[in-house]
């Protein structure tokens, strides 16, 4: 003789000796529970999802320019050499620089009665790097190979063989 939870069989819950069918019944929050996840699986697909218009499947080549300031001579000489750029996190390359631009840096001087006036840095210089890559075009976003996302006016600190820097995008367009 079973008696108590012991021996019932899953389903069946034991109720004054006897066996009877486990009924459970589905009140309002059980269906908003089961609404709210279906939502929110809908929208993980629609701002996820690989559609065609959203992102380009095939790569493109990108070109953008990072500008980084008060760099020292020697880092803007490790510079010239030019080569790749590598995501430090990822250890993938971001592209290869292709052109350099350097200017003597310029900051903000305060003279003795309050007022601010631009006067040259020594020894320091601001230099615009442009780096081409390959990588995905979006409808909001530029992608580079090593899938970072590319945007105006974000930091990166970026590795080259020779050198480290921490710059700005400051402009970024597909290249025919």
């Amino acid at each position: 003789l079973c008696s108590g939870w012991i021996c019932a069989p899953v389903g069946f819950a034991v109720v004054g000796g006897g066996m009877m069918a486990n009924k459970k019944k589905v009140n309002i929050i059980d269906i908003l529970i089961i609404a709210a996840i279906l939502v929110g699986i809908a929208g993980v697909v629609i701002r996820f999802g690989s559609g065609n218009s959203r992102m380009a499947n095939a790569m493109s080549k990108i070109e953008y320019t990072v500008e980084v300031k008060g760099l020292r001579d020697y880092s803007v000489d490790a510079l010239q050499k030019k080569g790749d750029v590598w995501d430090p996190k990822l250890k993938k390359s971001m592209g290869t620089i292709t052109n350099i631009s350097v200017k003597d840096a310029v900051g903000e001087d305060q003279l003795t009665n309050g007022t601010y006036v631009k006067a040259p840095i020594p020894e320091r210089y601001d230099v615009l790097i442009t780096i081409e890559t390959t990588g995905k075009v979006s409808d909001t976003a530029y992608y580079s190979s090593a899938s970072n996302e590319l945007c105006l006016g974000k930091d990166y600190t970026i590795y080259t063989q020779w050198s480290s820097f921490y710059g700005t995008i400051k402009e970024i367009h597909t290249v025919e």
